[in-house]
Parts: C-alpha cells; structure tokens; sequence
C-alpha cells in the first residue's frame, strides 16, 4: 500500500557529502522502493546548495514537493518554556524550533495529508505535539545516532579545558532531551544494533527497528589492487574525523609511509589549519568532496577508519567495504556495524597493530585482496539496498 510521507531534516538532501546526507538518502531509496510518495520538509543548510539540491530532487523524484525552511533563533525561548519547562534545550535543536518553522510546518499540513512523518535526527523531537495537533500521521525517528552518546565520546577525547566543559555541558542537555522526548514518537528506525538498544531502554514502550544504512553496491566500481596509497574519506569538518586522521598521520604515516604512496583524504570542509599542519608533507592530501572516488580506489592499497570518537554507525565502512579495498579500522571506528574480523575487516587499536595490518597490506597483494573482496561479498550480501528495502515495506505497512 502506498504511503504519503512527509520527511524533515535539518539539511539538505543533495549534493550528498557526507554520511548524514548518505543515511537520509538510502531511507528515502528503501521508502519509495516500497511505492510510497515522499514530500521533503528541509532546512536550507548549506544555503549555497540550496537551488543544486531543488534542481537534483526535481529530477530524481519528480512526485515530490520540496519545502524549505530556514534556520532561526529569534522566536524559541517562549516556545521551549511552554512545550518543554523541564528540559534544558541543547543547543543544535533551537535552530529547527523556531515560530518561522512552525508556521510553515502548520501551512503544509493544512494542505496535505500524510500517512507517515519521517524526522531525520532527534532535533524535531520538541515539535511533536505541535504535530499531533495538526495531523494524525505517525511519527517516525530515523535515529542515525544517540547524540548524547556523541557528546559523551567526545568529551572523553578532547585535550583542551574550554571545549571539553562545552561537550560535557552538551553531553548532560542533549541526554535529558532525548529522554524527554523520544517517547513521543510512534516508531523508530535505528542505523546500528547499538543504538537500538539505547533507544528501547529510554523509550520502552515505542517499536524500534534495526534498518541499517544502505548502499547502491553496484555504483562502486571496486580496486584493482595496483596502488599504494592509503585512502580515507569523510566530513572533515566533523571532530571525530578531525582527530583520527591527525592520529593517523602524526602516529602511523611515519612508520608506513616509505611503503606507501600518498594518504590521501577526501572530504568536504578540510580546515586552513588542518591542511597547513601538513602542508610540510607534499605526499599527505586534502582532496576536498569528490563525487568519484574510482580514481582514488585504483590508487590505493588499503582504506583506514582510524575512529576514537563519535556515535552511530560510520556509513563510511559501506563505502569501504564497496571499493574492495581491505579496511583498517579501530573497534570503535567499526562500532554498530556487523563485521568479521580478520575475514573482512582489520581491527587495530594502537599504534603498533595499525602499522602491523597498513604494511601487511602494502607488501601482500593477495592477503589485501581475500580481506577487500570478502568485504565486498559482506556489504553486497548485507547492506546492499536491494536486501534491504523488503524489510522497510513490512515495517512500514505496520504503521
């Protein structure tokens, strides 16, 4: 049966560069695989993607209409002390709550009615009775991650005094929103086992799902095993990306890097800074967003997850496993994400175990080439969207 969905999110869908973008747009592949129509309510952020993002939905999901919204703060302190007196607002969430946003939340619900409310993250949580108000849909979270959790991780592996009190402040606000307000919702998709788990004990009564992120397999044109480089991709502008590659390249592209030929880091938002920390190294690059990685897979050996910190499931050991690269990741790099270690993935957590797997790899095309292949049989098997979109049209013909 069809379902008119409504999906909010506090970004843009297109141009996909990062892993939240990754996530909200397998969940809107796996939602129209089941014949439902999809209606997008989403903060303009960044605001220069704006038109590109309009232009890109037009043609990939012609149904659709596209609602934009802006950020604002000036109207939400009133709002927050008559909805949630008891809840100290984090701050990520008074961007999305604001008069302007409820005003146009309420004109596109007087004007359709839907089946289902897909909110992308938590940060809507507080708008739900102001919903329910004004439509009977059932309200879904696409939990891509506890962000309590993010705060706390964070927090626990940041050197300097003033921004570790910021993220042990945000850790304590954002866990008493979300168990506040996750309650609210009707259903939940959960992206790891993990964060399923956390979900059902801060909310017990609400039904959960575990609906991995999926991944278009076959677009991935996977290595050839020719190169030497070491490949690692992701938002860095994002902390958790931010510290592992600069442990990586402080602590391990030393040890490996007369083996190798160049780290090569792609993702949008590299800082000035980060970049000239590096700038010493010609062989270490910043390749900002790229929307093809294929020249990069073939000129690489192995692809790193070199991750201390964070929360979810990191979407980019999909992309790894797709290259058929081998990967190296830490435990927590991996974390929420089903794996076979030494069969698929290469699990290091020091110094010592990661330049052990980076030169094995390097110096054994054969052994790299049994870990990336079987890594690309596990995603294909696993994650690949056609596996998955029979289990989201159940899900949803529930609700």
């Amino acid at each position: 049966m069809m379902k008119q969905i409504l999906m909010m999110s506090p970004y843009l869908l297109y141009p996909v560069t990062f892993g939240g973008q990754s996530r909200m747009l397998s969940v809107v592949q796996l939602l129209e695989a089941s014949g439902s129509k999809i209606d997008f309510f989403m903060f303009n952020s960044p605001p220069k993607d704006g038109e590109i993002c309009l232009e890109t939905i037009q043609m990939q999901h012609p149904s659709s209409s596209i609602f934009l919204a802006e950020p604002d703060r000036s109207h939400y302190q009133d709002y927050f002390e008559k909805v949630l007196p008891h809840v100290t607002v984090p701050d990520p969430v008074l961007r999305f709550c604001s008069q302007q946003t409820q005003d146009h939340l309420a004109t596109v619900l007087s004007e359709q009615t839907y089946d289902l409310i897909v909110m992308e993250h938590s940060y809507f949580g507080s708008l739900i009775s102001f919903i329910r108000e004004r439509s009977e849909a059932r309200i879904i979270l696409d939990l891509h991650n506890i962000e309590a959790r993010f705060y706390e991780s964070t927090w626990q592996a940041q050197d300097d005094f003033f921004e570790k009190m910021k993220q042990y402040l945000n850790w304590k606000r954002m866990d008493t929103y979300e168990r506040e307000t996750y309650p609210l919702y009707d259903h939940c998709f959960a992206l790891s086992t993990i964060e399923m788990d956390m979900f059902k004990e801060m909310a017990p009564k609400v039904g959960v799902s575990f609906i991995p992120t999926g991944i278009e397999t076959s677009s991935v044109i996977p290595s050839d095993y020719r190169g030497q480089s070491i490949l690692f991709t992701g938002d860095m502008g994002y902390l958790p990306n931010i510290q592992g590659i600069s442990w990586f390249a402080d602590r391990i592209w030393p040890q490996i890097r007369d083996q190798a030929d160049r780290l090569l880091i792609v993702g949008r938002n590299p800082s000035p800074e980060l970049v000239n920390q590096y700038a010493h190294d010609d062989r270490i690059v910043f390749l900002g967003f790229q929307k093809d990685l294929t020249p990069y897979i073939h000129e690489s050996r192995a692809f790193i997850v070199p991750i201390f910190s964070g929360a979810g499931a990191r979407i980019k050991l999909l992309t790894g496993w797709a290259t058929s690269l081998p990967m190296i990741s830490t435990t927590f790099g991996a974390e929420g994400i089903q794996y076979k270690a030494n069969e698929n993935i290469l699990i290091a957590d020091d110094k010592e175990s990661y330049i052990y797997e980076i030169k094995r790899v390097l110096s054994d095309v054969e052994y790299a080439h049994r870990i990336g292949s079987s890594g690309r049989e596990w995603v294909w098997n696993n994650y690949d969207n056609q596996v998955l979109s029979s289990k989201v049209t159940a899900v949803i013909g529930k609700l």
